[in-house]
């Protein structure tokens, strides 16, 4: 269980603690109402999901996906032989 806490984003553990905010509202507010964006944020805390610029999940790792080697080909042409 501690493992799996460790490997969570911080837009995550915001996502918790927006739905335990609305949680306590329905419960200590006697707010029936609430309990529906509790559930939503909760269920996007505990499933991994949001949508944002990339699209509908949190990052999986620190390093982008685009940063990979580039291989080049050097050309030369026939009058640099």
């Amino acid at each position: 269980m501690i493992a799996q806490l460790l490997n969570w984003h911080w837009s995550r553990w915001l996502r918790a603690g927006v739905a335990l905010a609305f949680a306590a509202q329905a419960v200590f507010g006697d707010d029936a109402m609430a309990f529906i964006p509790a559930a939503f944020f909760g269920a996007q805390a505990v499933f991994n999901l949001g949508c944002g610029m990339n699209g509908c999940s949190t990052p999986q790792s620190k390093t982008a996906e685009n940063e990979k080697a580039v291989e080049y080909t050097e050309i030369r042409s026939a009058g640099e032989r």
